[in-house]
Parts: C-alpha cells; sequence; structure tokens
C-alpha cells in the first residue's frame, strides 16, 4: 500500500518518460495529432489538431474526446478508446464527426488511435493521429444532395410541384420536422399548397399557417422577405417572439427558419422550415437550406417561363415568341415564309437564304419523302394531324451535322390558303441529361447489386469464427473455470451471450441478403396448411399463447418467402406481445380493388404510433424487455420480402396505421378505430395477379385454434 501511495505521489510532479516522448512527438507531427489518457482527456495536442478543432493557445488540453465528438458520434468515439485501452488493440481507425468550439461547425475526419504502453505493457496513454476529411466530406454531401434536389424537381410537371418537390427534399437532407412554400400574391405572402412533414402531428401547424397572411416585414417569411437573408428563430415555441408558437409547441418544433427564393425579377417565394426539439440547433443546416434555394430559383424561374409559353402557344394556335427557340413559320406547299433570328441560330442559315425555300433545307436527306408525303396529304385532306401537338424529330444544321428537335406545330387558314408554324426546340442537351441520369440508374443498380452480395458475403464469412469463438469459450469455461472463478466466469458467459447475439444478428443479415437472391419458381402455396405448420411450432416454443387461423386462400409465388414472411410476423407477435398468454390471431380477406389483405394481429401491448415506422429498419428495436432478444431484422426482412412481391406492409393500432412501403399495389393507408384498441395489427396487401383460389368450402370455413383460445 505504501508503495503505491509513493508512486502516486511522484506521479504528480514527475511526468514518466512514455509521456514526455509521445507529447514530444505529437508536437513534431506533421499532421493534426493529440495523446489521450485512458479517461479519453486530451493530455496534449499540437498546433494543427488545435486549429483544426478551433481552439488556439492549448485550449484542447483536458477535454474529453466525447466533449468534442459530435452528439451522435459520441458512442463512436468511446468504442474506439475501449477498443485501444479496454481490448489492448494495437492500432484503431474510426471514422468522426466533431464540432469546432469557435463556431460549432462540423469536422470530418479519421482518427487513427495507437496505444503507448508503461513497463508491464499496459496501455497508458494513446497517440491519435486526426486525418482531415470534411472537404472531401462536404462536397460529397452537397453533390450528393444538389443531385436527389436537381433530380426531384427536374421531374416535377409545374413550378408549384417543383417548389413541393424541393421543399420535400430539402426536409429530408437537412432532417427539417415540417416544410412549407410562401408565395406572393398581390403584395403579401400567403402559403401555397405544396408542403412536407416528416411524421405526424404537423396538421394544426400547417392549417394555422394557412390561415395567415403576411404583408412586407410582417412575420418570420416577411422579415426574410424584407432582408432576402434568411432568418432563424431559435424559440418557435415562445408565445411573444412567434405568431404560431402554441401550434408549434403541440407538434414538437424547437426552431423555426425562413429563407427567400430570389430571381433578378424579385421574390419568387419563403421557403419555411420548422425543426424538432431533438434536431434543433445542428449546425450548417441553415446553411445548407440557403445554399439550395439559390439554386433553385433560375430553375424555377425558367420552369415557369416554359408554363407562359405553352399557354402562349394554346392562345396563339401554336405560334410561339421565345426567343431561344427557332419560330418558322411554312405555306401548303412547303415553302419557308418566316425565319427568325432563333432559327438563324438553331440552323446556321440566314433568313433571306432560306425565305421562299422548300422546308425540306433542314430536314435530314433520309427523311425529305416521308415529309413530302405528309404536305401532299395535307393538302388533300385540309388538316395536320400534327397540329397542336408536340413531337421530337431529328433536324439538319447547315453545315450537315443532325440533332434531335422538339416541334411544336399550328395550323390555320389565310388568303394564301392552309399555313402551318412550328416553334423548334434544341434538345440537345435534354438527350444528353437523359442519357446520363440513364447511366446513373444502371450505375446506382449495379451498385446496389453488389452491396448486397458483399453484405451476404462477408455475413457469411463471419459464421465460422463465431462457432469457433463459442467452441472456445465452453473450452475456457470447462478447463479453467476453477481457476477464473465466480467473476472469471461471469465474464465468460457474458462473452458467449454477445457472441451468440452476434451470431443470430449475422443469420438474420445472410437471411436479408437472401431475399429474393434464391427464390425458387413461382407456385401454388396454401397459406391456411403454411400457417397451421407455423402455428404448431410456435404453440411448442410458447405454450401459454393462444393462436387462432382464420379462413386463408391459397396464393402464388416462392413457398420459402411466404413461410419466412409469415413465421417472422407471428414469432414477432408472439415475443413482443409484452406477456406469455398472447393471443395471435391470423387471416385473410379479399379486398374491393382485387388486392388480397392478410392479417397478423394479436392483443398485446401493441406499438406507439411515433415508432410503427421506425421498427421496419434494419436493426431497429423498440426499448424495453420484450424486444433484448431480437436483432432487430424480423420486420426489415418482412418489408423486403413484400417489396419483391409487389405489394405494401403497414403497422395498425388504437390511433391508425402507418403506411411502411408502397409499389405497384399501392400505398395501404388504413384508419384505425375501434376495432385496433389493444395490440399491434400488422397488415400485408398483396396484388391480385398473386391471390389464388379460396379453398374447398368445407375447409375454408373451419377455424383452427391453439392455446390458449381452444
Amino acid at each position: 500500500m505504501g508503495g503505491r501511495v509513493a508512486r502516486g505521489r511522484r506521479s504528480r510532479w514527475r511526468v514518466p518518460p512514455s509521456e514526455l516522448r509521445s507529447i514530444a512527438v505529437v508536437e513534431q507531427a506533421p499532421s493534426p495529432a493529440c495523446v489521450l489518457d485512458p479517461n479519453g482527456r486530451v493530455v496534449a495536442a499540437n498546433r494543427r489538431l488545435e486549429e483544426l478543432l478551433g481552439s488556439a493557445g492549448g485550449g484542447l488540453r483536458g477535454r474529453s474526446l466525447g466533449s468534442l465528438a459530435y452528439p451522435p458520434d459520441v458512442k463512436v468515439a468511446r468504442n474506439a478508446l475501449a477498443a485501444v485501452f479496454g481490448e489492448g488493440l494495437d492500432r484503431h481507425l474510426v471514422d468522426a464527426r466533431c464540432q469546432r468550439l469557435d463556431n460549432q461547425e462540423l469536422v470530418w475526419s479519421t482518427w487513427d488511435l495507437s496505444p503507448v504502453h508503461d513497463g508491464r505493457r499496459r496501455p497508458r496513454l494513446a497517440l491519435a493521429v486526426v486525418r482531415d476529411l470534411t472537404q472531401a466530406m462536404r462536397a460529397e454531401h452537397e453533390r450528393r444532395f444538389f443531385e436527389f434536389l436537381l433530380k426531384i424537381i427536374g421531374e416535377a410537371q409545374d413550378s408549384d410541384a417543383m417548389l413541393t418537390a424541393a421543399v420535400q427534399s430539402i426536409c429530408h437532407f437537412t432532417r427539417c420536422a415540417m416544410g412549407q412554400a410562401w408565395v406572393p400574391v398581390d403584395g403579401a405572402l400567403v402559403c401555397s399548397a405544396g408542403w412536407h412533414a416528416s411524421g405526424y402531428g404537423f396538421d394544426q401547424l400547417r392549417a394555422a399557417s394557412k390561415q395567415l397572411r403576411y404583408e412586407y416585414g410582417a412575420g418570420l417569411p416577411g422579415r426574410a422577405w424584407t432582408t432576402g437573408q434568411p432568418c432563424l428563430l431559435r424559440d418557435a415555441d415562445d408565445l411573444d417572439r412567434f405568431d404560431r408558437a402554441a401550434a408549434a409547441r403541440r407538434s414538437g418544433v424547437g426552431e423555426a427558419m425562413a429563407v427567400p427564393i430570389e430571381t433578378p425579377t424579385g421574390l419568387m417565394a419563403v421557403l419555411e422550415f420548422f425543426v424538432a426539439y431533438e434536431r434543433a440547433g445542428e449546425p450548417e443546416r441553415l446553411q445548407r437550406i440557403t445554399r439550395a434555394a439559390g439554386e433553385l430559383g433560375p430553375i424555377i424561374e425558367r420552369k415557369r417561363a416554359e408554363e407562359a409559353l405553352r399557354a402562349s402557344e394554346e392562345r396563339f394556335r401554336g405560334v410561339t415568341d421565345a426567343a431561344m427557340d427557332a419560330i418558322v413559320s411554312a405555306d401548303a406547299e412547303g415553302r419557308l415564309r418566316s425565319w427568325n433570328q432563333g432559327a438563324e441560330r438553331m440552323f446556321g442559315w440566314a433568313a433571306d437564304e432560306v425565305l421562299g425555300r422548300p422546308l425540306t433545307v433542314i430536314i435530314p436527306e433520309r427523311l425529305r419523302a416521308l415529309h413530302e408525303d405528309g404536305l401532299a396529304r395535307v393538302r388533300q385532306s385540309g388538316h395536320s394531324k400534327l397540329a397542336g401537338s408536340v413531337v421530337e424529330l431529328v433536324a439538319l444544321h447547315r453545315d450537315g451535322h443532325e440533332f434531335p428537335v422538339e416541334l411544336s406545330i399550328g395550323a390555320w387558314r389565310s388568303s394564301e390558303g392552309l399555313a402551318f408554324s412550328g416553334v423548334i426546340r434544341d434538345i440537345t442537351e435534354r438527350r444528353r441529361a437523359e442519357e446520363t441520369l440513364a447511366a446513373a440508374s444502371r450505375e446506382l443498380e449495379r451498385t446496389n447489386a453488389e452491396l448486397e452480395t458483399l453484405m451476404y458475403s462477408a455475413s457469411h464469412d463471419l459464421k465460422s469464427p463465431m462457432v469457433s469463438l463459442l467452441g472456445y469459450l465452453e473450452y475456457l469455461k470447462l478447463d479453467y473455470g476453477d481457476v477464473l472463478g465466480e467473476e472469471g466466469n461471469h465474464y465468460v458467459d457474458r462473452m458467449s451471450h454477445c457472441t451468440l447475439y452476434m451470431q443470430r444478428l449475422v443469420h438474420d443479415l445472410i437471411d436479408l441478403s437472401r431475399v429474393g437472391r434464391l427464390a425458387g419458381d413461382a407456385a401454388e402455396v396454401d397459406l391456411g396448411e403454411l400457417v397451421r405448420t407455423i402455428v404448431d411450432e410456435a404453440a411448442a416454443a410458447h405454450p401459454a399463447a393462444g393462436f387462432h387461423v382464420g379462413r386463408l386462400p391459397v396464393v402464388a409465388g416462392d413457398p420459402v418467402g411466404y413461410r419466412q414472411l409469415l413465421t417472422n410476423l407471428v414469432e414477432n407477435a408472439v415475443r413482443h406481445g409484452g406477456r406469455p398468454d398472447v393471443n395471435v390471431t391470423i387471416e385473410a380477406a379479399a379486398r374491393a380493388d382485387g388486392a388480397l389483405e392478410l392479417s397478423v394481429r394479436d392483443d398485446g401491448k401493441g406499438i406507439p404510433p411515433e415508432h410503427r415506422e421506425r421498427v421496419f429498419g434494419v436493426f431497429e428495436r423498440l426499448d424495453g424487455p420484450s424486444t433484448s432478444a431480437g436483432t432487430g431484422m424480423g420486420l426489415a426482412i418482412c418489408r423486403k420480402i413484400v417489396e419483391l412481391l409487389g405489394g405494401s406492409i403497414a403497422i395498425h393500432g388504437s390511433t391508425g396505421s402507418v403506411a411502411i412501403h408502397s409499389s405497384s399495389g399501392g400505398i395501404a393507408i388504413h384508419s384505425g378505430g375501434a376495432a385496433d384498441a389493444g395490440g399491434a395489427d400488422v397488415r400485408v396487401v398483396l396484388p391480385g395477379g398473386l391471390f389464388g383460389r379460396w379453398p374447398e368450402p368445407g375447409r375454408s370455413l373451419a377455424l383452427h385454434d391453439r392455446g390458449a383460445l381452444v
């Protein structure tokens, strides 16, 4: 005891040589670096790391790694320290985000941790060399964000749909709970029809917004309109600072912001976003939204110009005055009568060079015969089938090269007879963009396939080490149990428990990766027989539970997939019902639209509405002892199986349901009522094409009960 105390006293005034060497190495390192103690506190940091994290003059010393990490990555930092000091790894690399101390900006970095051992080979300190990835990660995030944003708004049919798509995309990438757009109407801002909410409970906030009309400078949107700058309100639930604070508070909103979309002609719209309490204060959100709004202005303005152009085409019988497009007219013989500057730029011919010449001067030679035949039919019938329509053709430039065009045709009768006008648009860039998008889609499909293969291979390769590890732990307990003692055996048991959990997780990963890969040939599957087999197995494992099998049809598909789907749903209902005597009912019904609806419901504790979407994610589990043995993969597997079948899956409860997936079967939105009170009801909607027939009347009307319901 005295020796340990003495050594402890000496350590107060004498720095161990290993620590001095580590500090010297860090100070001379060309990269950002620091020395960490076993508690994760910074013993020493060089100037480069202080500059990276926004703390000059030794401000990092004494700070913990967890306090520097971005809150969602605190656990990652702790696990890295445990790997070096607890597991004894000689080197550990971890990607983590930190927040600068001076402005709270995110810093992406890779931390390379190496232990510094004392004389007894125990890790006393850790050297951390930091690689700054901030610029690369910001660029990648921005690229993905704007790529997705431009793709979504590019698919919109009109400018209002563009605003709606932009609000939805920005909410998704910046994790805003709700977004909407305010547009100027008669000198004031009114709430547009398009909005988005990532969750429930925002109807009152939306209704309160629709009732308002902001004059110039009034309210949060009006201030953004007046200043032309983004506005951030951190206390959106403060009744004295925000006119919709009551509705915001009921919606769980803690932060609001407004960002104007400006164009050279003036204000186009003000985007307003709301952030939930748990997401409030995240750095750089407002800056990202502002950059996105800057890109949206020209795009939406161009879309509105196109809409005005189309309206003008309809009003003036297809004659459009578009400065960038070619506008030409021709008589019934196909001779050119007008040729604007857009046509000169597009085709390379001056007006005085082509007026009076046949229209075939801009038509490739191989298509001229078809053009002449079409004109002949128009002269004979007196009308053109293409009038009022838009077609895509191939045009010929003066220098001989061909390029794709979009042609809008109008026809009318003048004093000289039938005449035509056409608005011709060069769509070369659009075709290139379509080809680029198609190539990107193919690449995405290939990448997804590779990721599925990688997940399957990695999970499969982990099985053998797990089995070996379990065996060695069993040998360790059998051969050295007396030596390890009670505490040692306790640790061995915990290691075995964790390894078994990892083994179950690996098996579930393999099952998830196999869905759709190893599907057999489609066959008739008697769901009644299949469910009775599943219920027999579940009843043996859970004798106190009750099972009721209702009327189930014969369907088409992969028997293995149906078995995996229904087994997971039944097991999920029994395991997470909240009590051993839970009652589970499995039945089916035909819907009016021809689809088939399968229902697996229980009378257990149910699933809160706010979690009914989350539980279908990979590794998602609800807190509580009922889920402690699960891996969070069962419902994710179910969703993937249903996706491959072309259907949808949703969870019901006492307050309604949440549609989890939609495809060709459509989105299944079910409204709960009195029948939904208590328990959980998982409903699977399958396309009508999979429904085969109901079994014979003698069997289909029989109810098969097991367990407590008997």
